[in-house]
């Protein structure tokens, strides 16, 4: 179902779900969400299913300089994963992976705080481990998940997304002992949840003149300011790299050959002699991104509305 998305979070937890019912109304079965875009599938398909759920907190190590991007992640238990080919390319020193951990192993704890307060974790010695999440890109955070409830004893580990990238689901076919995915795989993560189904809308690409850049940017800019921004660059030539994740868009601008886009926290990204600017626009007419070419390969922006965490039942909400 190429260009089609699911409509939330929910829904592709309800589509998941039905992909699991063999583990419906078992007493050996746990659910585990990862927060927080893991979190709303989670609690869907624990509520289908009749099965407990927790949440299982993984921290993303970033880039130093480039945080979006994920260079490995640490889990509860002491567990690191670490993406060599990231590691190398970037040439990043051991000293700056020790203090990157350092500094989420505080925020992992802080998070495990504030979603349980006083309460433990749900025991899942002998049991069947559900591990879900919205997606895998690539993969990091589910590793260091699945290699953290490891140490902790379960008869089976299962990793269920609704999508993932094709190289990343057959190394984690490898890792866990089963890996169910709710759609095939797909090569481009969407907005949103980065999700495909049947029933959202069909995207269309429309390319915009160059004369007319100016005027579309500092208009597209101002309708979707304080939208949260994705923005990937596809060199031909090199690693694909995430510039920025989630971050609010204050302004896009047109200026000296190039175009600015300028973020809430105060960076400004540029993309150099852009040829080419095509938008994403749905069926609906809901503009959700655009693709800038230049010599070099693509550069591509997705935006979506900022949005509210769900609170569910037991579950405090990450932070606002």
């Amino acid at each position: 179902m190429d260009g089609q998305v699911f409509a939330n979070r929910r829904e592709a937890g309800a589509v998941l779900a039905a992909a699991l019912e063999r583990y419906k109304d078992r007493d050996d079965v746990v659910v585990l969400a990862l927060p927080r875009g893991g979190v709303p599938v989670g609690y869907e398909v624990a509520k289908r299913l009749g099965a407990p759920l927790d949440v299982f907190v993984v921290r993303k190590l970033g880039v130093p300089g480039h945080r979006e991007l994920a260079m490995g992640a640490i889990a509860p238990g002491g567990v690191r994963v670490l993406n060599r080919s990231i590691v190398d390319w970037y040439h990043i020193p051991p000293q700056a992976i020790e203090e990157t951990a350092r500094e989420e192993l505080a925020e992992l704890e802080r998070r495990e705080h504030a979603y349980r307060g006083a309460r433990g974790p749900l025991e899942v010695a002998g049991k069947t481990v559900i591990l879900v999440d919205d997606g895998l890109a690539t993969g990091s955070t589910m590793k260091a998940a699945v290699q953290a409830v490891r140490e902790l004893g379960p008869a089976r580990v299962v990793v269920a997304v609704p999508t993932g990238a094709a190289e990343t689901c057959a190394s984690m076919r490898r890792l866990a002992r089963g890996l169910l995915r709710g759609r095939r795989v797909v090569r481009r993560l969407l907005p949103d949840v980065g999700l495909r189904s049947a029933r959202a809308a069909r995207m269309n690409q429309r390319e915009i003149p160059r004369q007319e850049w100016p005027q579309f940017l500092a208009s597209f800019g101002r309708r979707h300011r304080s939208w949260l921004a994705t923005i990937e660059e596809w060199p031909r030539e090199a690693p694909e790299r995430t510039r920025a994740v989630d971050q609010p868009l204050e302004s896009l601008d047109a200026e000296d050959g190039a175009i600015a886009i300028r973020l809430g926290n105060g960076e400004v990204l540029r993309v150099e002699a852009p040829q080419a600017l095509r938008i994403d626009v749905t069926e609906r007419g809901e503009e959700l991104g655009f693709d800038l070419d230049t010599a070099r390969g693509v550069t591509r922006l997705r935006f979506r509305a900022a949005a509210l965490p769900e609170e569910l039942d037991g579950i405090a909400p990450s932070e606002r």
